[in-house]
């Protein structure tokens, strides 16, 4: 006779068959249970890979989106620049007033800023109407923050009041890091600008470089570009 011992009160928690009883063995059971595991194990493996992987390229994806505007909003103002040459423009004197439209700019360190004038200008008043403002970018590290918002102010001529700091619209935020590189039309680069000084020969640049790099949970994404300027004045003697 085959099948099970016929001792059902032996209390035992695992019952083996006598061969040929046509049920598993405690090892197969044992062989199963372990090979289940195994490929529980790898699918959770896989799929918690999966879920890591699409979180990052989502992280990815909203630092180039952010970059793409901030870098297209930037290029849109440069590229739209005003520049008044001679005779319009003269070089200051003793006891002159500054030039308007002047290029002013420091490209690298904590204290990143440029200011020029362009045609780009986003009127906010609706009782203030000009074709071209003085537009303004800045750094500014928000409190409580790690990382710097990207600001611009934008202001008509005829109204040259600042803002307080901090209170701009943010092009870009979560930045680790902004330089700015300004190009002559010898192609020499300088992390500044003034287009007022002799430094500088009473010139404005030829093209803006930018070099942006963002913050993402600690993961960090570089962008580069150079914007050429469609005018520009040339050295004044």
């Amino acid at each position: 006779m085959t099948g099970f011992p016929p001792n059902r009160r032996s209390g035992r928690l695992f019952l083996v068959a006598t061969q040929g009883a046509g049920g598993f063995t405690l090892f197969e059971l044992l062989v199963a249970i372990a090979v289940f595991a195994l490929l529980t194990t790898a699918m959770y493996g896989g799929l918690n890979s999966l879920l890591g992987n699409a979180e990052s390229l989502s992280r990815s994806a909203v630092a180039y989106d952010s970059a793409r505007s901030c870098l297209d909003r930037m290029a849109r103002d440069l590229r739209s620049v005003y520049v008044a040459v001679p005779p319009a423009y003269e070089t200051p004197g003793f006891d002159t007033d500054p030039d308007p439209y002047r290029f002013v700019a420091n490209g690298i360190g904590q204290d990143v800023r440029m200011r020029f004038v362009a045609f780009s200008h986003v009127p906010l008043d609706r009782g203030l109407t000009a074709e071209a403002g003085r537009i303004v970018y800045y750094l500014y590290t928000p409190e409580g923050r790690d990382t710097r918002v990207l600001m611009r102010n934008d202001r008509v001529l005829q109204y040259d009041a600042d803002t307080e700091e901090g209170q701009d619209p943010i092009v870009c935020e979560n930045i680790a890091s902004l330089d700015l590189l300004f190009y002559d039309g010898n192609g020499r680069e300088y992390d500044r600008w003034d287009s007022d000084s002799s430094e500088f020969d009473y010139a404005t640049p030829r093209a803006v470089g930018i070099q942006l790099v963002l913050d993402a949970d600690g993961r960090r994404y570089p962008f580069e570009t150079i914007v050429d300027l469609p005018v520009y004045r040339e050295p004044v003697e």
